[in-house]
């Protein structure tokens, strides 16, 4: 579920592969910047998201263009809100 400001302003969304759900992306508490997971290529072949998922206010996930498939995916979490980037 996002969460949203005074100004009307929603967190940043993303999918969580593990869960299934959307999920805020989370901030490190001491220096405010976006939590970031790196994780190792894995050899797995993970299913496509092609459109934005909606949470439980009607706020959609963050999208990122897939060079790979031409595509417009939704970007993933781990279970502790943190981005999730390939290395």
């Amino acid at each position: 579920m996002s969460y949203i400001d005074d100004n009307d302003k929603p967190v940043l969304l993303a999918y969580n592969e593990t869960t299934g759900l959307v999920e805020p992306v989370c901030v490190d508490p001491i220096f405010g910047a976006i939590q970031i997971y790196t994780v190792a290529d894995t050899g797995l072949t993970y299913s496509s998201i092609n459109d934005a998922k909606i949470d439980e206010n009607d706020n959609s996930t963050m999208l990122g263009y897939n060079e790979t498939t031409d595509l417009i995916e939704a970007l993933r979490c781990g279970s502790g809100g943190e981005l999730l980037i390939k290395t």
